[in-house]
């Protein structure tokens, strides 16, 4: 599976009115596609950021399909959006998702497949635990050297109790030896999951 990603800041428009068009954008263009497996739009209200995900079968040529249109309100950062291999992809049974982790990162080049192999048999693992973790996405551009890991869980609550347990900080800690720049982080509303 391959995924799409685009994040994109409102510049002038309420943020809102960003995720409103980019999520209908997604369900009236993108997801109809042939291919297409599903995705998702989230949205970080204190940065004006949504990123949307756009989840594809392998045997499609994702180039050939034109990139979700970006708003002319709204500017995409080159630095977070592209074409990524999905290397993981999990999911637990349970309630709707409310809230998202999101980090992005710069892997070390020659340890990105020894964290692929930390974050299916470790990181799933420890997250599936936690109460109130849903579902997780890891995904990996090795022609630009980026990293994007999506925890969706329950509820802010979840994700602040993984917090208050050390979960999160415990699980970056297991990272540092393959993380060649400090991650970014960002909890996230979701707006649409498919």
């Amino acid at each position: 599976m391959i995924a799409r990603v685009h994040t994109v800041i409102a510049n002038t428009a309420p943020v809102a009115s960003l995720v409103t068009q980019m999520r209908d954008d997604f369900e009236r263009i993108v997801r109809p596609a042939t291919g297409c497996t599903g995705g998702l739009v989230l949205v970080d209200e204190t940065t004006a950021t949504v990123l949307a995900v756009s989840l594809w079968d392998d045997n499609i040529d994702i180039a050939a399909f034109p990139a979700l249109p970006i708003p002319a309100t709204a500017t995409e950062r080159d630095d977070a959006s592209g074409v990524y291999d999905v290397s993981f992809s999990g999911r637990t049974l349970g309630a709707a998702m409310a809230r998202v982790t999101v980090v992005s990162l710069t892997p070390d080049p020659d340890s990105i497949d020894r964290g692929i192999h930390l974050f299916m048999n470790s990181s799933m693992m420890h997250a599936t635990a936690q109460g109130g973790f849903r579902r997780g996405l890891l995904l990996v551009d090795r022609a630009t050297n980026r990293a994007i890991t999506i925890g969706l869980w329950e509820s802010q609550a979840a994700i602040e109790a993984g917090e208050a347990s050390g979960y999160s900080q415990s699980q970056l800690a297991l990272y540092a030896e393959f993380i060649a720049a400090p991650p970014t982080q960002f909890i996230a509303t979701v707006a649409l999951e498919d």
